[in-house]
């Protein structure tokens, strides 16, 4: 019995002494991704000229089909008041050399531009993503029109009804129907 004691007790104190280790570097978020969030952020700042806090989520970055290419996906409440919605957006920014080249926002301030932003997040918000190819799927469908278009028209004139008491002219009688024509054997 005592043989087995001493080698269980060295094996518990091997792992209570592996405890103290020093925690191993985790895998962060690729430096592209980082880079490419940032500038999706500042781009959406600078659109809604923004100076301070912004209270933003949702926000996650996808290598996209093009090498060099990352979309960043998200939702920011412009004015952080709890009963304000929250307005989705997409940047998608090319890198070089592991820094931003380009950011092209799409954000839905308007009915058409939300309907982009959806089409948007439907093509590239995943791994992966990026601008449609031949693959045999669906595509997405195209934004409404502009919000210009949906204001209401004039209301048309009212048509006047006449009074309970007054009436009007008679409609004249249709013309009696001429007869038809008999067909030779008929006759």
């Amino acid at each position: 019995m005592r043989k087995l004691i001493a080698p269980l007790l060295a094996m518990v104190a091997t792992g209570l002494a592996a405890c103290d280790d020093p925690p191993k570097d985790k895998p962060g978020p690729e430096a592209g991704l980082a880079v490419a969030r940032e500038a999706a952020v500042a781009q959406v700042r600078a659109r809604l000229r923004m100076v301070g806090e912004m209270q933003m989520r949702a926000v996650q970055a996808w290598h996209q089909q093009v090498p060099t290419t990352v979309a960043v996906c998200g939702q920011v409440n412009p004015t952080g008041k709890a009963n304000d919605p929250f307005i989705p957006w997409v940047a998608v920014v090319t890198l070089k050399e592991e820094r931003a080249e380009r950011t092209d926002l799409v954000i839905g301030m308007s009915n058409s531009e939300a309907s982009r932003v959806i089409v948007e997040m439907l093509d590239r918000c995943f791994e992966g993503g990026g601008p449609p190819t031949g693959r045999p799927q669906a595509r997405a469908l195209p934004p409404l029109p502009l919000d210009s278009a949906l204001t209401p028209k004039p209301a048309a004139p009212s048509i006047t009804t006449p009074a309970p008491g007054v009436t009007s002219p008679p409609m004249p009688a249709p013309p009696a129907p001429s007869p038809l024509p008999r067909l030779p054997c008929e006759r």
